[in-house]
């Protein structure tokens, strides 16, 4: 019997063939499926990853009085015949007490490892949920970048040096800004070094009008990241504040102008 993809995914085979509930011959069917369509391969890893983390969930772990009693009832030696506390059923005399040792020490040894196995199967769940979590963050990371990237190959797309001040000769800034999308990305080559409690900060300059707070940044990370766009500005400033930023610059720290009209 052949069957297409769709008709696999559709039927529950697959649910079934992770537990190896069916017949012989559909489990070949299964098989040859899975070898002709590898993308069910991925199905059936995602179906066992749930079929565990449900069996993780609903795990029902023995009573902790029932382990106490077996060990109590075992190493007790005046227990006589084969009684065993919590239960109704009474043997003979006779090698009786020799029969239930190693079945209590086994049922012991299962609930120990049982437990073991749970605990081992909690901490590798944790691990692999780690693991997502970094690959996903790493990815949106990457998308950033690629996006600022794809902005910054825009025809629209103009690059201003910032002119620095005498205080501030060392620094090395560029500002990539896109009047027809509204964008503006800082490029870091090289800036003044700052304290633990200070921060870089934007302005915006228009005009006769006071400086108009803009961005704070620390300097760190990416040296690519975008900033806020102001429409018809005629430049942009960038002081070091205390950290946080400010209402209005200090301008005796005024680490250099980038002049966007003319």
């Amino acid at each position: 019997m052949s069957l297409t993809k769709k008709q696999i995914q559709d039927s529950g085979l697959l649910e079934l063939y992770v537990l190896a509930e069916l017949a012989p011959d559909e489990m070949r069917t299964v098989a040859a499926a899975i070898e002709q369509f590898p993308e069910l391969r991925d199905e059936c890893r995602q179906i066992e990853t749930a079929y565990k983390y449900y069996a993780d969930a609903y795990a029902v772990q023995p009573r902790k009085e029932l382990i106490d009693n077996i060990i109590q009832d075992i190493s007790n030696p005046n227990i006589k015949g084969t009684e065993i506390k919590g239960t109704a059923d009474t043997y003979g005399n006779k090698g009786g007490f020799n029969f239930w040792i190693p079945l209590f020490l086994g049922a012991l040894a299962f609930s120990l490892w049982s437990g073991w196995n749970i605990s081992k199967q909690n901490k590798e769940r944790v691990s692999l949920e780690e693991r997502v979590r970094i690959c996903d963050e790493q990815q949106k990371a990457k998308e950033v970048r690629y996006a600022i990237y794809d902005q910054l190959n825009s025809k629209n797309n103009r690059i201003v040096e910032i002119a620095a001040t005498e205080k501030y000769p060392q620094t090395q800034l560029y500002l990539h800004t896109n009047a027809t999308d509204g964008k503006n990305y800082i490029q870091i080559q090289n800036l003044p070094s700052i304290t633990a409690n200070q921060s870089y900060q934007l302005w915006s300059l228009k005009g006769d009008n006071p400086p108009v707070p803009m961005d704070v940044f620390q300097g760190e990370g990416n040296n690519i990241f975008e900033v806020g766009y102001v429409p018809d500005t005629d430049a942009y400033a960038i002081t070091i504040e205390a950290r946080g930023g400010k209402d209005a610059p200090d301008l005796t720290n005024l680490i250099g102008v980038i002049s966007i009209s003319g």
